[in-house]
């Protein structure tokens, strides 16, 4: 599912409560803000400990990817994305993805990836 906000703000709560009656019904939920998973993936990266970084975001029913549009040319982290993505989808498990703005107005994003987002099944669209 994409969820588009132009007011993001206003949304963060919505995924929060999803996330939390979620976690409720016994699922476990990966919010995957990107900015932190660049710093957590970069870490793994100097570490040498990728694969185990990528089982551990792997481990989960339900994954919830918030901010791609705030990547920019960050095209490696961009395609570990997309690969969890895949990963998530291929295995029937729910994948969220929240923006800010929708996807066609999203610049300096990998086309790979853009496809992900523009290919799911359900879009909402929340505005003021």
């Amino acid at each position: 599912m994409l969820v588009i906000d132009k007011n993001y703000a206003d949304f963060s709560g919505l995924v929060k409560s999803i996330s939390e009656r979620n976690i409720k019904e016994g699922k476990k939920v990966f919010h995957c803000e990107v900015n932190k998973f660049l710093e957590e993936f970069v870490v793994a990266i100097r570490n040498n400990t990728l694969e185990s970084f990528r089982e551990l975001c792997k481990n989960y029913d339900e994954l919830i990817v918030d901010g791609v549009e705030l990547l920019g040319e960050k095209f490696k982290t961009q395609e570990e994305i997309r690969s969890l993505i895949d990963f998530y989808t291929d295995n029937q498990k729910m994948v969220w993805i929240l923006l800010s703005k929708h996807p066609n107005e999203i610049k300096e994003i990998d086309p790979l990836l853009m496809d992900r987002v523009n290919n799911f099944g359900v879009i909402l669209t929340f505005e003021q």
